[in-house]
């Protein structure tokens, strides 16, 4: 387990403008109880190679930056960018019911945040305040290193195991989200009057890839069903 946590920041125009950064990288490296990886990765029958535990790899890395400045004396405007990577090495959540080579590589790009702001206190009274936000995501699976398109993924009911590659743990999960806001506020000292708006947008797609266009199910080795 490690976990690295730089962060630093400081004027850059004194009374005028500011910077605020930090960077971290963080993960573990878990070892799979009862999960070995297969003696014969292509042939029908999953056989636990027993000198070679499965270790389940996980990192993230964030980094960010975000600026300050006062345009004015009534104007203040602040920035922000974030970028963010994973990566899960076994899938999410494994087990030992599925080989090590039937769990999508994920890893999550681009994940990024972008954000603006501004504020105006025009008078005593009034407060003029707008922003946005950006955020991308894409968490992609990836078939496991070394694992070619054509090798089916088989089921193994007498013991629900799953091994040659993964039913349906590849492709594309991507979506952007914006967020819009807008405001004016006045203040008389015992009231207080505010209108604005916010607005939230989004989009998003997803897309699904399986080895060989085929899923196969076999009881004691023997073929059962076949999902195409």
């Amino acid at each position: 387990i490690w976990d690295l946590n730089p962060a630093f920041g400081g004027p850059v125009i004194q009374d005028r403008a500011w910077f605020f950064s930090a960077f971290r990288h963080w993960g573990t490296y878990n070892k799979i109880a009862g999960l070995y990886y297969d003696k014969d990765p292509l042939d029908f029958v999953y056989t636990p190679d027993l000198s070679r535990q499965v270790v389940h790899d996980i990192y993230h890395v964030s980094q960010d930056l975000r600026l300050t400045t006062q345009v004015t004396q009534k104007n203040k405007i602040n920035v922000f960018y974030e970028f963010q990577y994973s990566r899960y090495g076994k899938g999410y959540n494994p087990s030992a019911t599925t080989a090590p080579e039937a769990y999508g590589y994920y890893r999550h790009r681009p994940q990024y945040l972008v954000q603006a702001s501004w504020s105006s206190p025009v008078t005593s009274r009034v407060l003029l305040e707008a922003g946005g936000t950006l955020s991308a995501n894409d968490y992609h699976g990836y078939r496991q290193p070394g694992l070619s398109d054509n090798v089916s993924s088989v089921l193994e009911m007498r013991t629900n195991m799953t091994f040659r590659a993964a039913p349906s743990s590849y492709g594309f999960n991507r979506s952007n989200n914006y967020n819009y806001r807008g405001s004016a506020s006045y203040v008389t000292g015992s009231h207080a009057f505010k209108v604005g708006f916010f607005l939230m947008h989004t989009w998003g797609y997803q897309t699904t890839e399986v080895n060989n266009a085929t899923n196969l199910r076999l009881l004691d080795g023997v073929p059962v069903e076949i999902q195409v």
